[in-house]
């Protein structure tokens, strides 16, 4: 049995110049693809929002599941018997919900 082993050297990838991108002021991060040779093309718009409970530190670990809950339970919009529908679409039995959420 024989066995080799090698390492290549490649040229480092560089930005498309066609791409745009940037940062808003409250961090959210865009990009636009500009295609003026085919000026027919529709708009493609993608949005990825790094939020919710796989974005969550430790310390933070539920918030994403309580805070539209509480803000449901504290709108002025719907009735009791709304606000109670919505809330147990929303109750997940497989995962106990977070202290705040069972002292409302």
């Amino acid at each position: 049995m024989m066995a080799t082993a090698g390492y290549v050297q490649a040229d480092a990838l560089q930005p498309d110049p066609a791409w745009q991108q940037g940062t808003l002021s409250n961090g959210l991060q865009w990009q636009v693809l500009t295609t003026p040779q085919r000026p027919s093309d529709r708009v493609e718009i993608r949005l990825l929002v790094n939020t919710g409970s796989l974005a969550e530190s430790t310390q933070q670990s539920g918030y994403s599941h309580a805070i539209p809950r509480i803000a449901l339970t504290q709108s002025g919009g719907l009735d009791a018997a709304q606000a109670r529908s919505l809330w147990q679409q929303g109750i997940d039995p497989k995962r106990p919900m977070p202290p705040v959420i069972v002292s409302v």
